[in-house]
């Protein structure tokens, strides 16, 4: 299994152009729509903003390691079919707009206020990206126009449907939340509409929000005492409590079937067969892969691969995510 690298600026994969979004200054009031200005390639070579993906499959699955000059990238999101990412880069006293980049090399710098999280649309011609003051914003990848869609405050882990509506966490306060609801935003008009998840909205603290396969949602929610509900909501709003964990995050297969979660520093998966769950590694959180055959381990500095009888298929550097579920490479 011979690693192959990408080059994502001055390059694109399978010819198509890259999308990446840098982190911007920390302003809290979303404006005007924002600017978009364009940088060519030699100024992009210039100011060394390269990116390396090494993608390596895994029975199948692919899993995608960047790098750049400037330390290991965070990707935001990257999407379904590869043609295009999202990241955060960490530079040492700099943040930069919101950056669409080309195949041909040029940029475009869109003045977005900041960037807490990001997701692609399915079909990889949107972006919706959550700023620095939790305002969820849509931007087109093909000019950088980005349209304000909601205020929020919203968390920093949004998902688009393939329906084109916006899945996200909703939050009483970005600094310190008390309540938390999972709200389906829609892309064109900004209305948002609240998820059931079993309690009354200001009465939950819902902490992640995700689509499964067969068109239902999944939402984790803390509980008091530290315990976290992980609860099924079918696509006629009716929600179940699947499980009850006392976790620190929890990882759901894109199936609903599986469930892997953190505590006191481990990784546990439950067993199909409703047998105890199991240690599978250290580890301070895990993700599926999208066809949910293996798991993504974030630990100290490393990432790993496990496949679901837990047994050790591969590794990479401390940033490291799946292609094709439309997440970045973080945990």
């Amino acid at each position: 299994m011979r690693p192959r690298v990408l080059l994502l600026a001055g390059a694109a994969i399978g010819g198509v152009a890259l999308l990446v979004v840098v982190l911007a200054s920390p302003q809290v009031r979303a404006g005007p729509p924002p600017a978009v200005t364009t940088r060519d390639a030699a100024s992009v070579r210039v100011a060394g903003d390269q990116v390396t993906l090494v993608a390596r499959s895994v029975d199948g699955a692919t899993l995608v390691e960047p790098r750049s000059a400037g330390g290991p990238p965070l990707p935001a999101a990257l999407a379904p079919d590869g043609l295009a990412m999202a990241f955060s880069p960490v530079r040492a006293g700099h943040a930069g707009p919101l950056v669409i980049a080309r195949a041909d090399g040029s940029q475009l710098d869109v003045a977005l206020p900041g960037l807490r999280g990001a997701a692609f649309s399915p079909d990889g011609e949107w972006l919706a990206a959550v700023d620095l003051a939790g305002s969820l914003w849509r931007v087109e990848a093909a000019t950088g126009a980005a349209s304000l869609l909601a205020e929020g405050p919203f968390g920093p882990d949004p998902t688009v449907l393939p329906d084109g509506r916006v899945l996200a966490v909703r939050l009483s306060s970005v600094e310190a939340p008390i309540w938390a609801a999972a709200q389906l935003v829609d892309p064109l008009t900004g209305v948002a509409t609240t998820v059931e998840a079993g309690r009354a909205e200001q009465d939950q603290l819902v902490y992640q929000a995700a689509a499964l396969v067969d068109g239902s949602l999944s939402l984790v929610r803390h509980r008091v005492g530290g315990a976290m509900d992980v609860i099924r909501v079918t696509d006629d709003g009716s929600p179940s409590t699947v499980a009850t964990l006392k976790a620190t995050s929890v990882a759901v297969s894109p199936t609903g079937e599986r469930l892997a979660w953190a505590w006191d520093g481990s990784i546990r998966l439950d067993r199909p067969d409703d047998a105890a769950p199991f240690v599978l590694s250290a580890g301070s959180a895990a993700r599926f892969s999208p066809d949910g055959a293996f798991l993504l381990v974030f630990g100290d500095r490393r990432t790993s691969v496990y496949d679901l009888a837990g047994a050790l298929r591969a590794e990479a550097g401390e940033t490291a995510c799946w292609l094709g579920d439309g997440r970045g490479c973080r945990p």
